[in-house]
């Protein structure tokens, strides 16, 4: 391994800092009232639009953006686990098999949050867009929105747990190549 090497591209990256923007975001506007709660449906329809936009380069984007660098398989996240209390550094491109399962987790939770929001009422005066389309799923998609928020604050905090752990105990820097791309 060279130096310094490209890790992340900037559209990578980009997307990444966008989705925290946008869920903290959210989360203030849903649980303090931060703006009006109209805010928390566009502030939803962008992070909809970001998680697409990174699902595509997940497909099309350089070799460490797509999902192709990051499915290791089920034998290869047993072995990572086995060898994680070595303090050597990954050799992976891209996310090790632990941080893929991690990643793919909060995206699907994520997903999981704009669909059902785009599904669900306040019962006061703000519906989801599909809510008129779909109004049998309304009950169902508000309570699956509200129990996947506890769950997406959970892996939230096992992420940044996870990348403190990494650099206190593997000496393993990950935020840095998340600001500028670029890794020892």
């Amino acid at each position: 391994m060279s130096q310094t090497e490209r890790r992340w591209d900037l559209l990578l990256r980009l997307c990444h800092w966008t989705i925290v923007l946008l869920v903290v975001l959210q989360f203030a506007t849903a649980e303090f009232g931060f703006l009006d709660l109209e805010w928390h449906f566009y502030f939803g329809y962008a992070l909809l639009g970001v998680l697409g936009l990174r699902m595509v380069w997940g497909f099309i984007g350089p070799p460490a953006a797509r999902f192709s660098s990051s499915v290791h398989g089920p034998s290869a996240l047993i072995d990572y686990v086995r060898r994680f209390r070595q303090r050597k550094s990954s050799d992976y491109p891209a996310h090790n098999p632990l941080g893929a399962l991690a990643a793919f987790a909060l995206w699907l939770v994520l997903l999981g949050q704009g669909v059902s929001g785009l599904l669900t009422s306040d019962e006061v005066m703000f519906d989801g867009p599909l809510v008129q389309y779909f109004p049998e799923w309304e009950r169902f998609a508000s309570s699956w929105h509200h129990q996947l928020n506890d769950v997406l604050l959970i892996l939230i905090a096992l992420h940044v747990v996870a990348v403190a752990v990494y650099y206190l105990v593997k000496k393993e820097n990950l935020l840095g190549p998340m600001i500028h791309g670029r890794r020892k």
